[in-house]
């Protein structure tokens, strides 16, 4: 769990760790030099509970470089994400372990609900049931609090050091080394969607898809640019209009 300024919410996302009816779990929580009390917080809840580890980055290198300290540092068989303002349902961690042992599968998502800031939910996301590295390519449909991978079957894969992106990159990957990404259809998370998130900056969104392109699967130009444009763009209007709807609804 990366967490940068997130005082208002980090409660939730541990709180929501804590309540898992999967008890067998270690809680790394990695602070990038917060400034708003997050790290007091944090440190009350691991003076509680012996699984929950804390560490602080040096300086603020973005949630990428914070999750790869989790990776390498992580002593379990399975890695799960979640982000320090975005929530668990109880039964996340025994449904989608059972899910991928029943299944055999080392890499696997969860369907999720899009929620306001109050984690009222307004609309369910449901990535495609099966992802090969020919459709991800095209755009990230995955929320990262629903994935976990299986590190015993496939090693430990790491992110790029990119501030925007690197989660993407990172599936990416991933299923270049399995067969697929494979969902379980299960809503198992809320993510909450904060006004003031980067991602609603759209020119910050382009920049970050074409550094992915250009930099993490190294095409050219022009390759890059007709991807994005023939692509990632259609299906990503079609998923903005659906939330949208829904959530005005």
């Amino acid at each position: 769990m990366p967490a940068y300024n997130n005082a208002a919410f980090i409660g939730d996302a541990v709180e929501s760790v804590l309540a898992q009816s999967y008890t067998d779990w270690e809680l790394l929580i990695i602070d990038d030099c917060s400034t708003d009390g997050t790290w007091d917080i944090l440190h009350r809840y691991a003076k509680k509970d012996r699984r929950i580890h804390l560490f602080r980055t040096p300086q603020n290198a973005g949630s990428g470089y914070s999750r790869n300290i989790g990776i390498e540092q992580a002593q379990g068989r399975y890695l799960a994400f979640l982000d320090g303002d975005d929530w668990w349902y109880p039964e996340k961690l025994k449904t989608q372990l059972d899910f991928m042992q029943r299944n055999c599968y080392e890499f696997c998502c969860t369907w999720y609900e899009d929620a306001h800031q109050d984690l009222t939910p307004y609309h369910i996301s449901r990535p495609r049931d099966k992802q090969t590295f020919r459709y991800m390519r095209l755009g990230n449909e995955v929320g990262t609090p629903g994935v976990i991978y299986d590190t015993q079957r496939i090693g430990k894969i790491y992110m790029p050091d990119f501030r925007r992106g690197q989660d993407w990159c990172l599936w990416l990957r991933i299923v270049q080394q399995v067969d697929a990404l494979h969902v379980c259809p299960v809503v198992l998370f809320k993510y909450r969607h904060n006004d003031s998130s980067v991602t609603r900056n759209k020119w910050v969104m382009v920049k970050a898809v074409m550094n992915v392109y250009r930099n993490e699967l190294h095409y050219s130009f022009p390759r890059a640019l007709c991807v994005f444009a023939f692509g990632f763009m259609p299906r990503n209007i079609v998923r903005k209009l659906e939330n949208k709807i829904h959530r005005t609804q």
